[in-house]
């Protein structure tokens, strides 16, 4: 299902979107890349930065980026997951990092699945010491542990490799801290729900030099943001990132050219 207009599906624009942060490999997404790359590069998103989550997808993501030149990999050990890597995972890492060039996401602290939180903190920062030692940029997961997370960036930040806080969401007091540290704060297609007044009131004050946009294809599906009422899950796609870019530049009250152009710009340190 095409969920933009005709004029936007023909391709005319003057501007590039990045998509900060999805999951092409996704098995949401079987066989389905190529199509949804396509549709988002017509809809003006030259850039989608896809992040793997374990060991098991380290492969996928950076084989989809050998295929698509738009397609920026990323590589890590998700905190759903820290509990499950496999002896000799860090060297394997550092290897495959070294191999290909790809950034260092999707890691973080997440307190949804805590099996062996400790073992989430230790896999983190097992994952932002190699993002040093071969100066990566990092994109970062967190829910409800911003504090812990904030203390042990600490020791690693601020740095010269972009340091990306993907889906943010957090109070403003977390904002500015995480900006005093360098990050750039990723929203997601969220800030188009009603419900999530707080979200925008973040987005609006957040430096327009600190802010990136994602879809977290597929996750963080916005039925407003594309005009859906139905009140069904489904999927994001990379392509609904050309209407998150517009009804953010509204939030910030700006032209849209100038606003893309900038998040454009702010995203350059996670695409070399």
């Amino acid at each position: 299902m095409c969920l933009l207009k005709k004029s936007e599906r023909e391709g005319n624009f003057r501007m590039k979107f990045l998509d900060a942060h999805l999951h092409l490999q996704d098995k949401r997404f079987q066989g389905m890349a190529q199509e949804l790359i396509a549709a988002a590069g017509t809809a003006g998103v030259a850039r989608q930065i896809c992040c793997a989550t374990s060991e098991k997808d380290w492969g996928q993501v950076v084989e989809l980026a050998a295929r698509h030149s738009e397609v920026l990999p990323m590589l890590g050990v998700h905190p759903w997951w820290a509990h499950k890597v496999q002896p000799g995972w860090r060297e394997r890492y550092l290897e495959m990092l070294t191999m290909t060039g790809a950034g260092v996401g999707e890691i973080g602290l997440c307190s949804l699945v805590e099996p062996d939180p400790s073992a989430q903190e230790k896999v983190f920062a097992a994952q932002l010491a190699v993002a040093a030692e071969l100066n990566r940029p990092v994109a970062v997961h967190c829910v409800r542990r911003w504090g812990r997370m904030l203390e042990v960036l600490a020791d690693f930040y601020p740095q010269e490799a972009g340091l990306m806080i993907h889906a943010f969401g957090a109070s403003p007091e977390i904002m500015d801290r995480l900006l005093a540290l360098g990050a750039m704060l990723s929203f997601s297609g969220r800030l188009a729900d009603p419900r999530n007044e707080k979200m925008r009131r973040l987005f609006q004050e957040a430096p327009l030099e600190r802010i990136l946009l994602e879809s977290d294809a597929p996750d963080m599906y916005c039925g407003p943001l594309v005009g859906d009422t139905s009140g069904k899950k489904s999927n994001s796609e990379p392509v609904m990132t050309a209407k998150l870019y517009r009804f953010a530049a509204d939030l910030k009250n700006m032209d849209l050219e100038r606003f893309a152009a900038q998040v454009w710009e702010n995203g350059q340190i996670f695409t070399h």
